[in-house]
This record gives C-alpha cells, structure tokens and sequence, in this order.
C-alpha cells in the first residue's frame, strides 16, 4: 500500500509539475521570440533554431545563471525530472531515449562568455522567464497557504466566540 501511495504522489507530481510548464514554457518561447527581435538571437554551433527555447530551459535549469532551489522544492522532484519534462513539452516528444538525445546534443560550452550579445539575451530572457515562473508557483502558493491561515484562524476565533457565548447562557440562571 506505501508503494502504490508513493507512486501515485510522483505521479501527481508530475502531473502537477507538467502542468505549470505547459504554461510556463509558452510564456519563455515569447520571451525568446521577443528577444531575438529586440536583441538579436546568438548562433551556437549545436543549437538548432527549433530548440532554442529547450536550449535557454536547459541553462536555466543547470543553475549556470540563477539558482532555483526553491522551485525545485515546489515541484519536489529532481532538477532532472523537471527538465525532462520541459523538454518533452518542447520537442513534442515522449520518448525519453530521444528528447535525451536532443538534450544531450545542446552543448553548454557553445556559450561565449566574453560576447555581450549572447549574455544580454541569455540574461535577459532567463531573469524575465524566472520571475514570471515564481510568480506563477511560489508566490501563488505562499499567499494561498498564508490566505488559508487566515481563514482557519478567523474559523477558530469564531467558534471560540460561539462556545463562550453558549458557556455564558448556560451560567445565567433561568428567569
């Protein structure tokens, strides 16, 4: 029974995980396209333009540029879990053998950290791209859990009210 329940737990939080990038890699594909106008998209040598998006996710992802423990916390899943996932959304594969492969292939190393271009558009698009994910996990969730704390509290202070109200009826003498 604790397999079948720790099971169905990782599936939900895939499931979970899945959802909210669906949502999320959207929004950094338009960062990226915005981008590449604005700034100009840089040309590394293993990145097919296609992944260019699946390329800045992986960097994001490699804590290169930011450091997302705290995302990972809220998916609670493996940083190579979540990119996996993102991936497959990216590529519109499912084979994991095969989006592996793609990933495999977008080399970190193309990255010139001496060309201002390629780091402007880098930082720029991931910063922006790791506000709008915060935003749309951590901080959401925080506020509901802060918003459900009022609620039990004034729920609490409330039913304290009703029983001091019923103990004080039952102490005044009958007229």
């Amino acid at each position: 029974m604790t397999e079948w329940t720790s099971i169905n737990i990782q599936l939900l939080l895939k499931d979970c995980c899945h959802s909210i990038l669906l949502t999320a890699l959207k929004i950094l594909n338009g960062l990226v396209s915005f981008h590449t106008e604005v700034i100009r998209q840089p040309k590394w040598p293993s990145v097919n333009p296609k992944y260019t998006t699946l390329y800045l996710f992986k960097i994001y992802l490699l804590h290169i540029f930011f450091n997302h423990d705290t995302l990972l916390e809220f998916f609670d899943l493996p940083q190579e879990t979540v990119l996996l996932l993102g991936a497959k959304i990216i590529t519109k594969k499912n084979s994991d053998t095969e989006v592996n492969k793609i990933l495999n292939s977008l080399l970190i190393s193309d990255i010139d950290d001496n060309n201002e271009v390629e780091y402007e558009f880098i930082a720029e698009t991931l910063s922006q791209f790791e506000k709008i994910l915060k935003t749309m996990t951590i901080t959401l969730w925080s506020n509901y859990i802060a918003l459900t704390k009022c609620e039990m509290a004034v729920n609490n202070l409330k039913t304290k009210m009703l029983s001091l109200a019923t103990e004080n009826c039952r102490q005044q003498p009958p007229l």
